[in-house]
């Protein structure tokens, strides 16, 4: 007796947890799919559950007089507890019973009591104590009840960023916003997403529009699908969902560095019909990038034959006076272009030079004689010449015959004279530039090197003068070298009372 008890608990137990009333919930506008468990794990840790309407349907809709449907559950295992939740196409709960809607596998299910209008079946499967998760749908089943007022005029075209469908994105780029384009707006919008094909869940993506951070779930491939439901029409889901890629930032690249010289140092260049092709040297790392060259006169795009690779010696002169302007982008896969930012630059004068180098060569910036001695500091001599790429050639002579001058060279240098000893030496500069008529100096620049002398000597003069001779003629032989200017000044201070003693004397 005791166990025919016992039998008829158990009986009971499981009638109840098998019979349960609908859960009550209060309105949401938006709902979110919650899923537990995603993966292959979920097989043996999860209720796994496909709700379909007459073994096959997802929604069905009334016909006066039809057969009503049924439901299957075909949740596994099927020894759970099934909570049917209806709900409005406004999300509004359904409190009364449902004829029909109960236990595993409700039969004969009928929504027509509850006049035209759509309602949303979910079904939640659990088992107390079983030690496996939960199944919510995340998607409804959807049950019509035609009338006057029901149809299908809710559409949606659910855009990545206002304008996508499809977004590549890195881990640095901002998250996509999320927008379903409802028209009307829905009444309630149920999204649900995979993540590299399994189901995953994404916080934040939720109603109409959202931002949700995907990007901190990680690299991989994300699909989201919209279910909507309004008032007075069907519902509205996605045939092809949304994809958004997550990937890592690619690393950067390294860049291509250049730079492009003619004839080895020069930036520009002028020809004439007498000149040799000029040399253009890329002078790219890595030497094996691909080049291309670009040139233009007058503002129009123009081919220069011979101009390729990194080194080449183009033909410019073939192709008539003009200003050349030469640009280079330089590519290799795995690198960051290179491209010039201030062009070479060819002037071609077919007919000879067209311009003259100037040059105005001098001594410590401003002199063009100076005189100097051993404990004093060589001069600076300076070419002047307005092309500084000029090419330079100085001579020096020292009584007659050309000396040689350690340090003078090009623009600006400080020549060793003092090592070169005593005496006076006379600079010549020859200036050539290519496309320029040449500089030669007319007159020379002067470096004496003198021998340190006293700042003071004296000097004797002695003359007879008769009282009744009182006309006389004096010469003064002043020496106005700049070893003579202390000297000089004393004299001058001396000539006044000198002038004043004469006068005095009575001498004419």
């Amino acid at each position: 007796m005791r166990f025919v008890k016992l039998g008829l608990l158990l009986v009971f137990l499981f009638s109840f947890f098998t019979s349960c009333a609908p859960v009550k919930f209060s309105k949401a506008d938006n709902i979110i799919a919650s899923i537990e468990c995603a993966g292959d794990e979920c097989l043996t840790s999860a209720i796994i559950c496909d709700p379909k309407i007459n073994s096959s349907l997802y929604t069905f809709s009334y016909v006066t007089g039809g057969a009503l449907p049924s439901i299957t559950s075909n949740c596994s295992p099927s020894e759970v507890d099934y909570a049917w939740v209806v709900k409005k196409a406004d999300a509004t709960p359904i409190n009364i019973t449902i004829s029909g809607l109960s236990g595993a596998n409700p039969s004969a299910v009928d929504f027509t009591g509850l006049g035209q209008g759509s309602y949303y079946v979910y079904l939640t499967a659990s088992k107390t104590g079983g030690g496996l998760n939960s199944f919510v749908a995340s998607r409804p089943l959807e049950f019509i009840v035609p009338g006057s007022g029901m149809g299908n005029s809710l559409t949606c075209a659910p855009k990545l960023n206002a304008n996508f469908t499809t977004l590549a994105l890195t881990l640095t780029d901002p998250n996509a916003v999320v927008t379903a384009n409802c028209v009307p707006p829905a009444a309630t919008y149920l999204w649900t997403a995979t993540k590299n094909g399994v189901a995953f869940v994404i916080a934040g993506l939720s109603g109409a529009t959202s931002t949700p951070d995907i990007k901190s779930y990680g690299p991989g491939v994300y699909k989201l699908s919209l279910y909507a439901t309004a008032a007075g029409s069907a519902h509205w889901q996605s045939t092809t969902p949304l994809t958004v890629t997550i990937s890592e930032p690619a690393p950067p690249m390294p860049a291509i560095g250049c730079n492009p010289r003619i004839n080895g140092s020069l930036t520009s260049i002028s020809l004439t019909s007498a000149s040799a092709n000029p040399l253009f040297s890329s002078s790219c790392v890595p030497a094996n990038s691909q080049h291309v060259w670009t040139i233009t006169r007058s503002g129009s795009p123009i081919n220069v034959p011979g101009l390729v690779g990194a080194n080449s010696n183009p033909d410019f002169l073939s192709l008539g006076s003009g200003t050349y302007l030469i640009y280079l982008t330089a590519s290799m896969t795995g690198y960051k272009s290179w491209t010039t930012t201030t062009p070479l630059t060819v002037i071609v004068d077919a007919t000879g030079p067209a311009m003259t180098l100037n040059c105005a060569p001098r001594l410590n910036g401003t002199s063009l004689a100076i005189t100097i001695t051993p404990s004093d500091r060589n001069p600076v001599v300076t070419s002047g010449c307005t092309l500084a790429s000029a090419i330079h050639t100085w001579r020096v002579y020292k009584a007659g015959a050309m000396v040689p001058i350690a340090g003078l060279s090009g623009a600006s240098s400080t020549g060793e004279f003092i090592a070169a000893g005593m005496g006076t030496y006379l600079i010549y500069l020859n200036a050539t530039a290519m496309g320029y008529n040449s500089f030669s100096s007319q007159s020379p620049l002067e470096v004496t090197i003198a021998p340190v002398t006293s700042p003071v000597r004296e000097v004797t003069y002695e003359k007879l003068v008769q009282a009744t001779d009182n006309k006389v003629d004096i010469l003064l032989v002043v020496d106005d070298s700049n070893s003579m200017s202390p000297e000089n000044a004393k004299l001058a201070l001396k000539l006044k009372d000198f002038v004043a003693d004469l006068s005095s004397s009575g001498i004419d």
